[in-house]
């Protein structure tokens, strides 16, 4: 059977799905509603999702085809209306099938009398969380759980060797080793993988790196760096994405400081009969006075109103609601008379408030990803609980080399990309593992400074910054980012391989609850405020930087004469 590609939307009362099924019989449609779960069947396709909420049969579902488009149009009624359905727009993640009933009752009892939790944890069951209880309060438990030290370092296991080398995602794969070595040979840097273990690995890591550094390279990219500075004033799209993020979050909070704690306040005096007969207006921030000419014309018309009766406290108190009024429109009669006052409403929670309409453009999926989404495998990762934290590092990893051939390119990927991110990334080309964030930045700048085309210590820093705001973006932009990744290794015959160990799963990852937005943002943090530490990179850096302007200078001076 078929996937067919399908979109998600909702409003309040249903969830939309529209799926192309072109050239079917409309008469044989075939969907079930079973709580949290959808299936569609239409020969030759067959389309199973999960939602986060449950949906209903009430008689108000509906399905439309659209001959034309060859669209199938359905609509869910929600279990409860208003509610908010998380994540519509991740569709690998409505794809994931419900999990199974599985028996670990044995298992978690043997785990407790070892005084050890259980050691394989199943990705985004639903079922679970329903059963755990309130699905806010377990999101806030894990977050606190998930509190990570990224600076403290962590042993690297060595690998069981009865059962063979471990790599991969989540060291999750074996017997690879021959496959790679033979596609990769250009890119992987370990010689025999079948007998490494973590601490070889990155041994062999170091060796290779010290011996590619060219110290003449270093110099010359360090004198001649007009191209470099032209690349690092590049502004990827994504930059934009969180200014303008940001500044949305900024014009909120102005709001809302202007309507609590200057309105409000005031609205509140009228109640009191020995009212001043002069107001003092002040901002949120202490008693400085409030520029009048900044407030809209909604708020000075309301303020307006209120100090008028304030000078005259015989007329008749002016409600919320009749102020509001006169500010749309000075001109309709007032019908305060006739109106309730306005009730404060609390704002809606995390869980039941619609996402921002005014979400940057390059955050909302293309079609083309919304088609790779649907293409992933549709299957639930198996996470080691100790694991969390070398897979967040991982992926800072890929991240790096992903933003440094993206800011090189300026954006445009070419037929080098998928060599540049194989080769950059230690995780990738060395199956590396890190246990602290500096081990993870430290390794990466060795290999932007030992084999790329553009080998420059602000180049690197440039890239760090990259990576920093597409954590701070949360889940959706590193699913855009990973899908590029995805989508460059599999059209290279050399580097697809590396999508199957690593790439792939983490696509899958990063759209699992388990994968936290507010860890991946404080993970951002902690990369933006990362200072790079010339010594610990390994080369005397400082020096060859001294060397070069003094080389600079000489030429400079033999130009003259």
């Amino acid at each position: 059977m078929l996937t067919p590609q399908f979109s998600c939307s909702q409003s309040d009362e249903a969830v939309i799905l529209v799926i192309k099924t072109p050239y079917v019989k409309a008469t044989d449609v075939e969907f079930f509603i079973d709580k949290c779960e959808f299936r569609l069947h239409i020969n030759p396709y067959f389309l199973r999702l999960t939602f986060p909420h449950e949906v209903i049969e009430n008689g108000k579902e509906s399905a439309r085809y659209d001959v034309g488009k060859g669209e199938i149009t359905v609509s869910l009624p929600k279990a409860v209306p208003g509610q908010h359905f998380e994540d519509l727009d991740l569709l690998s993640k409505l794809l994931m099938p419900k999990a199974a009933a599985l028996s670990v009752q044995d298992a978690a009892a043997g785990a407790a009398r070892a005084g050890k939790g259980p050691l394989i944890e199943v990705l985004s069951s639903n079922e679970e969380m329903e059963e755990d209880g309130d699905g806010d309060e377990d999101e806030e438990e894990d977050e606190k759980e998930e509190d990570f030290d990224w600076e403290l370092p962590q042993e690297l296991p060595e690998p069981d060797l009865l059962t063979g080398v471990k790599y991969g995602f989540n060291n999750s794969y074996s017997g690879y080793a021959s496959h790679v070595a033979e596609l990769g040979r250009d890119i992987i840097d370990i010689d025999n993988i079948d007998q490494s273990t973590p601490t070889s690995r990155r041994q062999e890591r170091l060796e290779k790196e010290d011996a590619k550094f060219d110290e003449d390279y270093y110099m010359s990219d360090f004198l001649h760096d007009d191209e470099i500075k032209r690349i690092c004033k590049f502004k990827p799209k994504f930059w934009s994405a969180l200014k303008k993020l940001q500044s949305e979050k900024g014009k909120q909070a102005a709001r809302l400081i202007v309507e609590m704690d200057v309105v409000v306040p005031v609205v509140e005096a009228l109640s009191v009969q020995d009212a001043p007969v002069e107001m003092n207006m002040v901002s949120a921030g202490g008693n400085l006075p409030v520029d009048m000419d900044t407030i809209t014309p909604e708020h000075a018309a309301l303020i307006a109103n209120l100090r008028d009766q304030l000078m005259d406290p015989s007329k008749e108190t002016i409600t919320t609601a009749s102020m509001e009024s006169e500010a749309v429109s000075s001109n309709e009669p007032s019908a305060a008379a006739s109106k309730e006052p306005v009730k404060w409403q609390p704002e809606p929670t995390a869980a039941e408030a619609p996402p921002s309409t005014s979400e940057p453009e390059w955050l909302t999926f293309t079609e083309t990803e919304r088609q790779e989404m649907i293409s992933l495998p549709h299957r639930k990762l198996l996470l080691e609980p100790t694991s969390s934290k070398h897979l967040y590092l991982g992926l800072v990893d890929i991240l790096f080399a992903y933003c440094y051939d993206h800011r090189t390119t300026e954006g445009d990927f070419t037929v080098e990309s998928a060599w540049t991110i194989a080769k950059l990334s230690p995780t990738l080309s060395c199956f590396e593992t890190f246990g602290t964030l500096e081990e993870v930045l430290v390794a990466c700048i060795r290999r932007s400074l030992a084999y790329p085309l553009y080998r420059n210590l602000s180049l690197c820093t440039k890239v760090i910054e990259d990576v920093a705001v597409l954590l701070k973006l949360g889940k959706r932009a590193l699913l855009k980012a990973l899908l590029g990744v995805r989508r460059t290794l599999r059209g290279d015959e050399a580097c697809f391989v590396f999508d199957r160990l690593y790439v792939e799963d983490y696509c899958l990852w990063i759209q699992s609850d388990f994968a936290k937005d507010a860890v991946l943002k404080g993970l951002g943090s902690e990369v933006n405020h990362y200072v790079v530490d010339k010594s610990k990179i390994g080369w005397d850096l400082g020096g060859l930087e001294e060397l070069a302007k003094e080389i600079g200078d000489e030429e400079d001076e033999s130009m003259q004469e």
